[in-house]
């Protein structure tokens, strides 16, 4: 029996996929959805019954384009590797600023 899941797959939690459904490749579906029918190759879909809400690769753009505001993003270009103790103090110290100071930080 082949698995009807493809590569690079993401089910949200409490979806329920009905038998004989295929979920394409670097497709996701989000928490609840109930799919009843396949999903395409980067498809996101959402709801009861699941429908295409979007494209992985538009998701994916959209999250770029607002990494690329934030103020420590020239930390993150300078970073040797996933955790660099060079910056990591900086970088967190921005982040709690950014995130949790009541003050004027822009979002």
């Amino acid at each position: 029996m082949h698995s009807p899941f493809r590569d690079n797959v993401f089910i949200g939690f409490g979806a329920i996929i009905l038998p004989g459904v295929t979920i394409g490749p670097n497709a996701i579906v989000s928490a609840g959805s109930v799919v009843i029918s396949d999903v395409a190759e980067g498809d996101v879909v959402t709801g009861v019954p699941a429908k295409r809400a979007g494209r992985l690769d538009m998701s994916v753009a959209m999250l770029k384009a607002k990494n690329q505001k934030f103020p420590w993003r020239s930390l993150i270009e300078q970073r040797r590797s996933e955790y660099d103790a060079r910056v990591e103090s900086e970088l967190v110290r921005m982040r709690v600023k950014y995130f949790y100071d009541s003050g004027d930080a822009e979002k």
